[in-house]
Protein backbone atom coordinates (compact mmCIF):
# COMPACT_ATOMS: atom_id res chain seq x y z
CA UNK A 1 0.00 0.00 0.00
CA UNK A 2 1.13 3.52 -1.17
CA UNK A 3 1.58 5.44 1.84
CA UNK A 4 -0.38 9.04 2.24
CA UNK A 5 2.20 12.41 1.40
CA UNK A 6 3.95 13.25 4.67
CA UNK A 7 1.60 16.51 5.05
CA UNK A 8 -1.47 13.72 5.58
CA UNK A 9 0.70 11.90 8.21
CA UNK A 10 -0.18 13.37 11.35
CA UNK A 11 2.46 10.93 13.54
CA UNK A 12 5.27 11.51 11.08
CA UNK A 13 4.51 15.72 11.11
CA UNK A 14 4.56 15.07 15.24
CA UNK A 15 7.80 12.77 15.45
CA UNK A 16 9.73 15.52 13.14
CA UNK A 17 8.90 18.64 15.09
CA UNK A 18 9.88 16.80 17.99
CA UNK A 19 13.60 15.63 16.14
CA UNK A 20 13.84 19.34 14.96
CA UNK A 21 13.16 20.85 18.14
CA UNK A 22 15.93 18.95 19.53
CA UNK A 23 18.10 19.52 16.53
CA UNK A 24 17.87 23.66 16.55
CA UNK A 25 19.43 23.20 20.31
CA UNK A 26 23.18 22.31 18.07
CA UNK A 27 25.24 24.97 19.61
CA UNK A 28 27.41 24.35 16.05
CA UNK A 29 25.87 26.28 13.49
CA UNK A 30 26.48 26.10 9.23
CA UNK A 31 25.89 28.71 6.54
CA UNK A 32 22.80 27.90 4.85
CA UNK A 33 20.43 30.09 2.03
CA UNK A 34 18.75 31.76 5.22
CA UNK A 35 21.78 32.89 6.91
CA UNK A 36 22.98 30.25 9.66
CA UNK A 37 21.36 27.46 11.08
CA UNK A 38 22.17 25.09 13.48
CA UNK A 39 24.24 21.87 12.00
CA UNK A 40 22.21 19.34 12.96
CA UNK A 41 19.20 20.91 12.29
CA UNK A 42 20.30 21.94 8.57
CA UNK A 43 22.12 18.25 7.84
CA UNK A 44 18.74 16.59 8.82
CA UNK A 45 16.62 18.61 6.78
CA UNK A 46 18.91 17.85 3.97
CA UNK A 47 19.23 14.36 4.11
CA UNK A 48 15.58 14.04 4.06
CA UNK A 49 15.02 15.99 0.93
CA UNK A 50 17.51 13.34 -0.71
CA UNK A 51 15.96 10.85 0.39
CA UNK A 52 12.73 12.22 -0.70
CA UNK A 53 14.33 12.20 -4.16
CA UNK A 54 15.15 8.89 -3.64
CA UNK A 55 11.92 7.07 -2.71
CA UNK A 56 9.25 9.77 -2.94
CA UNK A 57 6.89 6.88 -1.22
CA UNK A 58 9.12 6.82 1.68
CA UNK A 59 7.40 5.13 4.79
CA UNK A 60 7.40 6.96 7.91
CA UNK A 61 10.46 5.10 9.57
CA UNK A 62 12.73 5.61 6.63
CA UNK A 63 11.88 9.52 7.01
CA UNK A 64 11.70 9.23 10.53
CA UNK A 65 15.46 7.73 9.97
CA UNK A 66 16.62 10.18 7.98
CA UNK A 67 15.68 12.94 10.21
CA UNK A 68 16.52 12.05 13.35
CA UNK A 69 19.95 9.62 12.61
CA UNK A 70 21.95 12.29 14.19
CA UNK A 71 19.45 13.77 16.70
CA UNK A 72 21.14 15.48 19.48
CA UNK A 73 24.59 13.72 18.25
CA UNK A 74 26.71 16.56 19.36
CA UNK A 75 25.93 14.79 23.59
CA UNK A 76 28.28 11.82 21.68
CA UNK A 77 31.33 13.49 22.90
CA UNK A 78 29.97 12.84 26.13
CA UNK A 79 30.91 9.13 25.64
CA UNK A 80 34.28 9.34 25.90
CA UNK A 81 36.94 7.24 23.98
CA UNK A 82 39.33 7.30 27.06
CA UNK A 83 36.41 5.49 29.38
CA UNK A 84 37.25 2.46 27.40
CA UNK A 85 39.69 -0.07 27.13
CA UNK A 86 42.66 0.66 24.46
CA UNK A 87 42.12 -2.04 22.54
CA UNK A 88 40.16 -3.85 19.73
CA UNK A 89 36.89 -5.13 22.21
CA UNK A 90 37.43 -1.19 24.17
CA UNK A 91 36.34 0.47 20.91
CA UNK A 92 33.75 -1.92 19.12
CA UNK A 93 32.05 -1.16 23.12
CA UNK A 94 32.44 2.22 22.50
CA UNK A 95 30.99 2.40 19.00
CA UNK A 96 28.49 0.31 20.46
CA UNK A 97 27.36 2.43 23.22
CA UNK A 98 27.06 5.50 20.60
CA UNK A 99 24.57 3.85 18.50
CA UNK A 100 22.58 2.76 21.58
CA UNK A 101 22.20 6.52 22.93
CA UNK A 102 21.40 7.52 19.32
CA UNK A 103 18.79 4.28 18.64
CA UNK A 104 17.74 5.54 22.48
CA UNK A 105 17.36 9.64 21.96
CA UNK A 106 15.31 8.60 18.28
CA UNK A 107 13.08 6.37 19.83
CA UNK A 108 12.13 8.22 22.85
CA UNK A 109 10.97 10.83 20.10
CA UNK A 110 8.95 7.87 17.99
CA UNK A 111 7.44 6.66 21.24
CA UNK A 112 6.27 10.31 21.88
CA UNK A 113 4.97 10.33 18.62
CA UNK A 114 2.55 7.74 19.27
CA UNK A 115 4.45 5.25 16.78
CA UNK A 116 3.44 1.49 17.62
CA UNK A 117 5.95 -1.32 18.95
CA UNK A 118 6.60 -2.89 15.53
CA UNK A 119 7.90 0.77 14.31
CA UNK A 120 10.19 1.29 16.97
CA UNK A 121 11.34 -1.84 16.53
CA UNK A 122 11.92 -1.40 13.12
CA UNK A 123 13.88 1.84 13.59
CA UNK A 124 16.34 0.67 16.32
CA UNK A 125 17.19 -2.43 14.28
CA UNK A 126 18.66 -0.11 11.55
CA UNK A 127 19.87 1.97 13.90
CA UNK A 128 21.71 -0.08 15.77
CA UNK A 129 22.45 -2.62 12.53
CA UNK A 130 20.58 -5.49 14.58
CA UNK A 131 19.77 -8.69 13.09
CA UNK A 132 19.69 -7.01 9.37
CA UNK A 133 22.83 -7.98 6.68
CA UNK A 134 25.01 -5.29 5.15
CA UNK A 135 23.09 -3.95 1.79
CA UNK A 136 26.66 -4.23 0.14
CA UNK A 137 27.45 -7.99 0.97
CA UNK A 138 23.19 -9.22 1.11
CA UNK A 139 23.11 -12.57 -0.06
CA UNK A 140 19.71 -14.04 -1.09
CA UNK A 141 19.68 -16.28 1.75
CA UNK A 142 19.73 -13.43 3.65
CA UNK A 143 16.67 -12.60 2.92
CA UNK A 144 14.63 -15.43 3.60
CA UNK A 145 12.78 -16.49 6.39
CA UNK A 146 10.72 -19.42 7.62
CA UNK A 147 9.52 -22.33 5.27
CA UNK A 148 11.67 -20.65 2.88
CA UNK A 149 9.34 -17.77 2.25
CA UNK A 150 11.16 -14.53 1.72
CA UNK A 151 11.55 -11.95 5.02
CA UNK A 152 9.58 -8.99 3.36
CA UNK A 153 10.37 -7.14 6.60
CA UNK A 154 13.74 -8.03 6.75
CA UNK A 155 13.77 -6.85 2.86
CA UNK A 156 12.30 -3.24 3.92
CA UNK A 157 15.07 -2.52 6.74
CA UNK A 158 17.96 -3.28 4.17
CA UNK A 159 16.16 -1.30 1.23
CA UNK A 160 15.75 1.62 4.36
CA UNK A 161 19.65 0.88 5.23
CA UNK A 162 20.86 1.53 1.37
CA UNK A 163 18.39 4.44 0.50
CA UNK A 164 20.03 6.35 3.41
CA UNK A 165 23.30 5.37 2.22
CA UNK A 166 22.85 6.71 -0.95
CA UNK A 167 21.60 9.74 0.17
CA UNK A 168 23.82 10.40 2.45
CA UNK A 169 26.78 10.02 -0.13
CA UNK A 170 24.95 12.44 -2.27
CA UNK A 171 24.46 14.90 0.17
CA UNK A 172 28.10 14.55 0.47
CA UNK A 173 29.13 15.55 -3.11
CA UNK A 174 26.30 18.20 -2.69
CA UNK A 175 27.78 20.04 0.02
CA UNK A 176 31.33 19.31 -0.08
CA UNK A 177 32.62 17.88 -3.56
CA UNK A 178 33.20 21.08 -5.05
CA UNK A 179 34.75 22.95 -2.27
CA UNK A 180 37.06 20.48 -1.70
CA UNK A 181 37.69 19.74 -5.71
CA UNK A 182 38.85 23.73 -6.09
CA UNK A 183 41.01 23.59 -2.71
CA UNK A 184 42.66 19.96 -2.18
CA UNK A 185 44.83 18.27 -4.61
CA UNK A 186 43.14 15.66 -6.60
CA UNK A 187 44.97 12.84 -4.98
CA UNK A 188 43.54 13.46 -1.70
CA UNK A 189 39.12 14.62 -3.37
CA UNK A 190 39.47 11.05 -4.55
CA UNK A 191 40.72 9.09 -1.63
CA UNK A 192 38.02 11.04 0.57
CA UNK A 193 35.30 10.91 -2.36
CA UNK A 194 36.47 6.63 -2.63
CA UNK A 195 35.34 6.36 1.22
CA UNK A 196 32.34 8.74 1.31
CA UNK A 197 30.81 7.08 -1.69
CA UNK A 198 32.06 3.48 -1.34
CA UNK A 199 28.32 2.51 -0.01
CA UNK A 200 26.43 3.38 -3.20
CA UNK A 201 24.25 1.38 -4.98
CA UNK A 202 23.46 1.46 -8.38
CA UNK A 203 20.38 3.59 -8.37
CA UNK A 204 23.05 5.81 -6.44
CA UNK A 205 25.43 5.52 -8.53
CA UNK A 206 23.62 6.73 -11.36
CA UNK A 207 22.25 9.29 -10.00
CA UNK A 208 25.98 10.74 -9.42
CA UNK A 209 26.36 11.02 -12.99
CA UNK A 210 23.23 12.70 -13.88
CA UNK A 211 24.15 15.60 -11.63
CA UNK A 212 26.23 18.63 -13.50
CA UNK A 213 29.98 17.86 -13.04
CA UNK A 214 32.97 19.79 -15.17
CA UNK A 215 34.24 17.18 -17.28
CA UNK A 216 37.29 17.04 -15.03
CA UNK A 217 35.29 16.53 -12.05
CA UNK A 218 33.21 13.78 -13.73
CA UNK A 219 36.01 11.80 -14.69
CA UNK A 220 37.35 11.73 -11.38
CA UNK A 221 34.29 11.00 -9.90
CA UNK A 222 34.07 7.48 -12.29
CA UNK A 223 37.48 6.67 -11.15
CA UNK A 224 36.23 6.24 -7.72
CA UNK A 225 33.13 5.06 -7.89
CA UNK A 226 32.57 1.96 -6.28
CA UNK A 227 31.43 -1.24 -7.86
CA UNK A 228 27.69 -1.60 -7.47
CA UNK A 229 26.46 -4.51 -4.84
CA UNK A 230 24.22 -7.13 -5.86
CA UNK A 231 21.42 -5.74 -3.98
CA UNK A 232 19.19 -5.05 -7.05
CA UNK A 233 20.03 -8.72 -8.42
CA UNK A 234 18.64 -10.20 -5.08
CA UNK A 235 15.51 -8.35 -4.74
CA UNK A 236 14.64 -9.50 -8.49
CA UNK A 237 15.35 -12.68 -7.93
CA UNK A 238 13.13 -12.93 -4.18
CA UNK A 239 10.48 -10.30 -5.65
CA UNK A 240 10.69 -10.50 -9.42
CA UNK A 241 11.13 -7.46 -11.87
CA UNK A 242 8.65 -5.11 -10.34
CA UNK A 243 9.99 -4.81 -7.21
CA UNK A 244 13.82 -4.90 -8.36
CA UNK A 245 13.07 -1.83 -10.39
CA UNK A 246 12.71 0.28 -7.27
CA UNK A 247 15.24 2.12 -4.64
CA UNK A 248 18.15 0.73 -4.42
CA UNK A 249 18.82 -0.99 -7.23
CA UNK A 250 17.22 -1.02 -10.83
CA UNK A 251 17.30 -4.32 -12.89
CA UNK A 252 17.77 -2.12 -15.99
CA UNK A 253 20.95 -0.81 -15.48
CA UNK A 254 22.35 -3.89 -14.76
CA UNK A 255 25.11 -3.78 -16.78
CA UNK A 256 25.51 -0.33 -16.67
CA UNK A 257 29.34 1.09 -17.80
CA UNK A 258 30.16 3.83 -15.23
CA UNK A 259 33.72 3.78 -16.27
Amino acid sequence: MTPDPPAQRPQLEKAIALIDEVNAQDPTKVPTDSGSEPYRLAYSRWLTEWVKRLDPKASDELLILARGKSIESWQLSLIKRDDYAPNTPGMRQWEMDRKKWLANRLLAVVKEAGYDEATQTLIENIMMGKNLPDPRDVRKYDLIGNLGMVDFKKLQAVNMMQTLDDAEALLFLEKNFEEMFNRMPADEVAAVCKRELSRLSQNGIVTVLKQRWSPVQQRLLQKVLPVPGKFASIMMDVEGVSAASTHPGDWRYANFDYE
